[in-house]
């Protein structure tokens, strides 16, 4: 059996009101539906955002358990991966993310940060070119400005520059 550790110490600032509320009704949710793949994502999603990725990746493992094609639970178990130091398991469970939900525009986008990663520039200029026809958003464009630049495709850089200013220029 497989003993978790959890990585001290917490950071108690991340334990808002807000977080506490949203895991106590993720906590809830589960245990009224024990066998719903989304809670469990959604909780391991929370853990993973409060620097918990041993427990995030216990939730994660549990909704692809219950639901085997459930995409989030999959980006979960990557991200959760990718912070314990197992890249190539991440990267595994991040492309069968992306073959389960090819509309899922975070699972591009974290896919095109660990081929990065990787120094698989094109082949994440790709990924997030997907998660940005997907939705405009600025971490995207700035990664995939970061991949042209690498590859020497300077024009297709300052093209995403601008985007970027002009997406940041309209506010939230």
């Amino acid at each position: 059996m497989e003993t978790l550790s959890i990585r001290l110490p917490l950071r108690l600032d991340c334990l808002t009101p807000e977080f506490l509320e949203t895991i106590s009704r993720i906590d809830s949710a589960i245990a009224v539906e024990r066998d719903n793949a989304e809670h469990y994502a959604a909780r391991a999603w929370q853990l993973n955002e409060i620097g918990q990725p041993a427990l995030a990746l216990v939730d994660a493992q549990m909704a692809v358990k219950l639901e085997e094609d459930s995409a989030s639970g999959r980006v979960e178990e990557s991200y959760a991966l990718t912070k314990l130091g197992r890249s190539e398991e991440a990267f595994a469970q991040i492309k069968k993310a992306t073959e389960l939900n090819a509309e899922l525009a975070p699972a591009w986008q974290y896919r095109g940060e660990l081929e990065m990663a990787r120094g698989d520039n094109l082949a994440a200029v790709d990924s997030f070119s997907r998660a940005l026809a997907l939705g405009k958003s600025s971490p995207a464009l700035i990664k995939r400005e970061e991949c042209y630049r690498r590859l020497g495709l300077a024009a297709r850089a300052d093209e995403d520059h601008r985007s970027l200013l002009e997406l940041n220029s309209r506010g939230p």
